[in-house]
């Protein structure tokens, strides 16, 4: 396969991403392992491409991404940006069973924070907070086609799931596979995702700013 390449549903690309996880899934000396994906599924894939075993271990995939189910709409861009970077990943992991604790897209975005926020609790809190909140203002100002006054932090409850499993509410999800559209569809085998509905948003964003605080008065 070409350098650069995506796998495809049969096909991996081996990486040392990919090799790692195999190393770490396989472990007998350590507890349950964690995988936080903030984007594209494409070295779970094919860690799961390479050792199709390690799907039965004690291993937990956490996936930021994903569209909306059921009958909730989604007005961002399309498909889900996590997703379209690699949607044959997403199905290879989807079909594995492999454990999946999925943050769909409707549930990520509303991990938002303003930039009166970040002005009050995060950029008086040493260089770190300063260099955080000024890193908001200039992607926004970059990236942005429109006056926005807030980003959404959607990769953080996959830390948040992390550090307390019990901060969501989850339900499970028959078997799904994933459309080149970026759609839903039923799949009749493969992983019944535990899908959060809900996260607590306000216990992960006080975290963030009294941990940011803690380590600006220790420095």
């Amino acid at each position: 396969m070409r350098a650069g390449a995506l796998p495809s549903e049969e096909e991996p690309v081996d990486s040392p991403g990919a090799r790692m996880i195999i190393e770490e899934a396989r472990r007998t000396d350590a507890g349950p392992l964690f995988i936080a994906f903030l984007g594209p599924l494409t070295d779970m894939a094919s860690a799961l491409l390479l050792a199709p075993d390690i799907a039965d271990t004690d291993t937990t995939v956490i996936w930021i991404g994903g569209p909306p189910y059921g009958d909730r709409e989604w007005v961002g861009t399309w498909p889900e940006f996590n997703l379209r970077n690699d949607i044959p990943s997403a199905n290879v992991v989807f079909a594995s069973g492999i454990a999946i604790q999925q943050v769909p897209a409707n549930v990520y975005r509303m991990v938002n924070i303003g930039y009166a926020e970040l002005e009050r609790r995060v950029e008086p809190c040493g260089e770190i907070g300063a260099y955080l909140a000024q890193t908001v203002v200039d992607f926004n100002t970059e990236h942005h086609r429109f006056p926005t006054e807030s980003r959404s932090l959607g990769d953080s409850p996959a830390i948040a799931l992390m550090l307390d499993p019990w901060c969501a509410e989850f339900r499970r999800q028959r078997p799904v596979r994933f459309t080149a559209t970026g759609h839903c569809v039923p799949a009749e085998t493969g992983a019944s995702p535990l899908v959060v509905d809900r996260v607590d948003v306000r216990w992960l964003m006080e975290d963030m700013f009294a941990k940011l605080a803690n380590h600006a008065e220790r420095g």
